[in-house]
């Protein structure tokens, strides 16, 4: 929505004029929408070209109120220039105008992520309480989100800071954060601790989510209670495993928290497997969670000395004693 010709908007924005640097107050950021905050390149360019698109401020008092373009006015700062071009809002421009520029100049440079489209709409939330109606200003705007995204970003923005930073560098997803707004701060923060330090995959995400919120159920306890428990501090503090092995680790360790029963008898399972010696192209898969009583035993094969070789193997199995331990041994009562 960039103002071009001779439109309304064109006619609340003055052309190019030059401010003091020192009248622009950068703390009042309700505008903001960029979550990047590295603007080391940004002012390398400003300082070798120049700045080519001027920043958009408001009158505010004795000084100005940014609309839009903060990171080019802090590499400015950095850069210490005293003075820079700007562009000034009409003072009758309404509020809602302010809005819709600071998020027409951004999404025209970029792709916003999840946190910047979250403050998209909370900044338009006011004038547009409806989600349909937000949806149809964002959508005017150039923000393409239906009604259930924009759910979940406006629940976004109700949770932590450092939550919203977390959605905002791909930590947490926006599924995930949708969830952690229906636990108690405390939780929500441990969990939210604990997911920016591992970096699980979505899918991880949600299952020690949903692990920790049955051991929470089945033990009495909450979620930050049992994150903190030692067993997990332990895996959470060694320094000798990443986080894609902390996460492993972790998960493990719920696993058999929840079912230690199941746990014992998966762990029996594949030691008594491991004797049994099935070699290349054949496994052996139990019922699952050994509920059942039928156990699969598959093949992979491209010759006939393969499946020779196969024939051999089911021989061998029908005297191997780990098998008779498995078929005999091997059950789980499921609390």
């Amino acid at each position: 929505m960039k103002p071009t010709g001779d439109s309304p908007a064109r006619r609340m924005i003055s052309n190019t004029t030059v401010v003091e640097l020192s009248e622009v107050k950068t703390r009042d950021d309700r505008l903001r929408i960029t979550t990047k905050a590295d603007i080391g390149s940004l002012a390398e360019s400003i300082g070798q070209i120049g700045m080519i698109n001027s920043p958009v401020l408001r009158q505010s008092g004795s000084g100005y109120r940014v609309v839009s373009g903060f990171r080019r006015i802090e590499a400015c700062q950095l850069l210490q220039i005293k003075t820079i071009p700007a562009h000034l809002v009409d003072g009758s421009a309404t509020d809602l105008f302010c809005v819709e520029l600071a998020i027409t100049d951004n999404a025209a440079q970029r792709d916003l992520n999840d946190l910047e489209l979250s403050r998209c709409f909370m900044l338009l939330s006011p004038f547009y309480p409806a989600v349909a109606s937000l949806v149809s200003a964002g959508r005017r705007l150039g923000l393409r989100a239906g009604a259930g995204y924009v759910r979940k970003l406006l629940c976004l923005a109700s949770l932590p800071e450092e939550v919203q930073k977390a959605v905002g560098d791909g930590s947490i997803s926006l599924s995930m954060s949708e969830a952690l707004l229906k636990s108690n701060p405390r939780d929500t923060a441990a969990l939210a601790a604990l997911f920016i330090l591992l970096r699980p995959s979505l899918n991880k995400q949600r299952e020690i989510f949903l692990l920790c919120k049955e051991l929470s159920k089945r033990e009495g306890i909450g979620i930050y209670a049992l994150l903190m428990s030692p067993d997990i501090q332990t895996i959470v503090a060694d320094r000798e495993l990443d986080g894609n092995h902390k996460t492993a680790r972790l998960r493990d360790m719920l696993k058999k928290r929840r079912m230690p029963v199941l746990s014992e008898a998966l762990e029996e399972f594949d030691q008594q497997r491991s004797k049994l010696k099935l070699g290349k192209g054949a496994r052996l898969i139990p019922p699952v969670g050994f509920e059942g009583r039928n156990y699969r035993l598959t093949f992979d094969f491209s010759t006939r000395n393969d499946l020779e070789g196969h024939l051999s193997t089911m021989k061998q199995l029908l005297r191997n004693p780990a098998m008779e331990h498995i078929l005999r041994r091997i059950k789980v009562t499921h609390s």
